[in-house]
Parts: structure tokens; C-alpha cells; sequence
């Protein structure tokens, strides 16, 4: 059973974009771990947990994966989520301390998920991230300069959604950069999010590698825009998202995908702390405040925010970590 969710997000004082479904309601799965990794707890001594759904952690160190000169990016209006998070993980991944924060091709992986995974559906956005993690391994992602990212909406459905085939040189630039997802974790169901999701995302990110998660996105009863992504102003200006279930966001109307690089345990507590994430929704009108010294939550840049403990503890979908 397969559920299409298109989360509308239009904006008052800036330019409509229709949000992307990132999600789709998938089977039982297990993490996937490669040869010689093991799905053990990789916690400092001062983890507890107290409450919430599952585990909600009371964790008194930072957290910073981010990048210098990592910028925000923008996938417009196609639902690419999935492929920008996951790009963002490569990136992290293959960088490297005396050279420039590589920049790889999301419209070529997006292509790939749609071509090379077991998606199998090109005229709809909707995709998840075991279908990114199949066409990283097995076509890899070529650098941006290969593929400039350049979808644009489609909204007649005999359309596909993925673009032209890239290149001879992007496919063979994208052979040099496969990766084999080090982690994976879905929902058991569809009534059910991941168990422990906030705990197990810490433990991945005390690792040193951002996480890319999924995850239902809310709306006020009867409405679409905004949505709890775009809330009265404060995603815009500090990349502040607001909590399902509060300030009226009662509905679930969508989903989407960002990449998880840090954690800020302010203010003490465990279910306020707040995961700070790279958004793909520019640098424009989300996280405007980026990089302010001394604000809560400590987001690095412009297009960077984050979502508490409790909205992942209570929704996360999906994880994957390279």
C-alpha cells in the first residue's frame, strides 16, 4: 500500500512552492548495516532518558557536523527532498579539510532513485530513502558541474517527473562516487514511527556523519498553507519548526526530508533540545538568521533550522547514514 502525500506550501510574502512528498507508507525493515559496523550504542555516559514516546534524550554536549562554507540550497518546487538530503550526506562524507565542501548532482541522483531503484514511479515526486540508498550504490552521484540541478515543476501527470537522462561524462563522473548506506531504519508500520527515533539519531550523529530523515509535515485543520514548516514567521527568520500538534497544526498533509548535522541541548530538559538540520528550501526566506552568534537554536548558516526532540521521537519515518 503506497500513500501520496503532497504537502502545498505556499508562502504570504514569498514565491509558492508545492511541497514535496518525501514519504510513502513502507513495509516492515531493520537497520542495514555494512560488513564490520554494528548497531551498538555509541553514547557518552551522561545520556539519560526520561519520557515522551520513547527514549527522549537529556543530553548536555553539542553537536556541530557542519561544514565551513557549506551553504544552504534550494530544490524549488519539485518534491527532490529526498535526493538533497541525501547529496548532503555525500558531500559530508567525501569532504575533505583543505579543500571546498564538494557539491554533487541532486538532479542526477533523483533521476537515478527514479530509473535504477525499486521506486518505479516517474510521474510522481513521492520517494523514500531506501530507494536513494539503492541508486547511490548502484549509480552513484556525479558532481553538480556535471548536472547542474535544473527540475522544475511538473504537474500534468502523463509527465515524468525526473528530467532528461544525464550525460555519457555525468554517468561516468557518478561511477566514481558510489556509497553503500552504513545504516538504515524504517517504520515497523504505518500507524507506528521509528522506536527511539531522537536516541537513535543522536547515537548516529555522535558518530560524525549527518543522518537524512523522513518525516509527516502538519497543517491547520482545512488548510494547507502554511504548514507547520513555514510557521508565523519563525522557519523564515531562524529556521524554527514547529512541533506537530501544537499552535493548531493537527493535520497531516505532507511529508519531507532534510539532513540532521547537529544537536543543542538548550535549554536543559531533554524534550525541547532541538537537532539542527541543513533544509533545502534556500537561504532566502528559511533560516534568514543563520550564523548570529549566541542564538537558540544554534543554527551554523542561512537555510539551516531545526525540529525538537519530540517531533522526531514521535514521526520520524526514515533514517539513513553513510
Amino acid at each position: 500500500m503506497q500513500s501520496l502525500q503532497t504537502d502545498q506550501r505556499p508562502r504570504a510574502r514569498h514565491r509558492h512552492r508545492t511541497m514535496r512528498a518525501a514519504g510513502v507508507l513502507p513495509p516492515p525493515r531493520v537497520a542495514v548495516l555494512s560488513a564490520g559496523v554494528a548497531a551498538q550504542s555509541v553514547l557518552p555516559s551522561t545520556m539519560t532518558v526520561s519520557g515522551g514516546h520513547g527514549a527522549v534524550p537529556a543530553f548536555s554536549h553539542a553537536i556541530d557536523l557542519n561544514l565551513p562554507g557549506w551553504r544552504g540550497v534550494d530544490q524549488g518546487r519539485p518534491g527532490t527532498c529526498v535526493a538533497f538530503a541525501v547529496a548532503a550526506c555525500v558531500a559530508h562524507l567525501e569532504h575533505r579539510a583543505d579543500r571546498p565542501v564538494p557539491k554533487f548532482s541532486e538532479q542526477f541522483l533523483y533521476w537515478a532513485i527514479k530509473h535504477e531503484s525499486d521506486d518505479h514511479d516517474n510521474f510522481a515526486y513521492h520517494t523514500k530513502l531506501i530507494y536513494a540508498a539503492q541508486a547511490l550504490e548502484k549509480m552513484g552521484i556525479c558532481e553538480s558541474r556535471l548536472l547542474p540541478y535544473g527540475l522544475r515543476l511538473v504537474t500534468d501527470p502523463r509527465q515524468t517527473v525526473s528530467g532528461p537522462t544525464p550525460s555519457a561524462a555525468a554517468f561516468a563522473g557518478a561511477c566514481d562516487h558510489r556509497h553503500k548506506a552504513r545504516f538504515y531504519l524504517d517504520r515497523a508500520s504505518v500507524d507506528q514511527p521509528i522506536p527511539h527515533a531522537a536516541e537513535t539519531l543522536l547515537e548516529r550523529l555522535c558518530l560524525g556523519r549527518p543522518v537524512a530523515i523522513c518525516f509527516p509535515t502538519f497543517s491547520r485543520p482545512g488548510r494547507h498553507d502554511p504548514n507547520n514548516w513555514d510557521n508565523q514567521g519563525l522557519a523564515a527568520a531562524y529556521g524554527i519548526v514547529a512541533d506537530p500538534m501544537t499552535s493548531g497544526y493537527t493535520e497531516e498533509t505532507g511529508s519531507h526530508c532534510v539532513c540532521v548535522v547537529g544537536f543543542d541541548p538548550r535549554p536543559p530538559g531533554g524534550a525541547k533540545h532541538r537537532f539542527i538540520v541543513r533544509n533545502s528550501w534556500g537561504t532566502a526566506d528559511w533560516g534568514q538568521h543563520g550564523g548570529e552568534p549566541n542564538a537558540y537554536p544554534a543554527i551554523p548558516q542561512r537555510g539551516y533550522g531545526s525540529m525538537s526532540v519530540d517531533y522526531v521521537d514521535n514521526y520520524c519515518w526514515e533514517m539513513m547514514q553513510l
